[in-house]
């Protein structure tokens, strides 16, 4: 489970991190530099889900995090039960969810990038795309 957030300052969301979640089974909790601005991220497992709480100081529409889920929701939805069943079966191997989709659709290079470039494409554009790397049912 991905959850984003937009933060004001790390120091006051990190105790709350520790405080809430801090107790729970491979709880980390990192501060670093994204793109020129501090994020903080903080994994743990609550019962079987693996959650990843990201925070940054900009509008949560405005991560690029958010458009990563925008993009993957578009195509998930044009793409159907298969396509999303695929890309849990990655993710239950340990693949991350921008490589799953990336190695899926094929796209190269970095995913995460390619995702981003991905979210401003006109549903035409992306159809187009489906249906040239072959999935039917776009």
């Amino acid at each position: 489970m991905d959850i984003i957030c937009e933060m004001r300052e790390p120091e006051p969301l990190e105790r709350t991190l520790i405080t809430a979640y801090g107790t729970l089974e491979r709880f980390t909790l990192e501060r670093e530099r994204l793109h020129g601005s501090i994020v903080v991220v903080c994994n743990f497992r609550f019962e079987s889900w693996p959650v990843e709480i990201f925070a940054q100081n900009r509008p949560v529409t405005q991560q690029n995090a958010y458009k990563h889920m925008v993009v993957e929701q578009r195509i998930l939805k044009r793409l159907g039960p298969e396509f999303r069943e695929h890309v849990r079966s990655l993710k239950r191997s340990g693949v991350k969810t921008e490589p799953a989709f990336a190695g899926l659709l094929g796209l190269t290079g970095d995913p995460y990038a390619a995702l981003l470039d991905m979210h401003d494409w006109s549903e035409a554009k992306l159809e187009r795309f489906l249906v040239h790397k072959g999935f039917e049912n776009a």
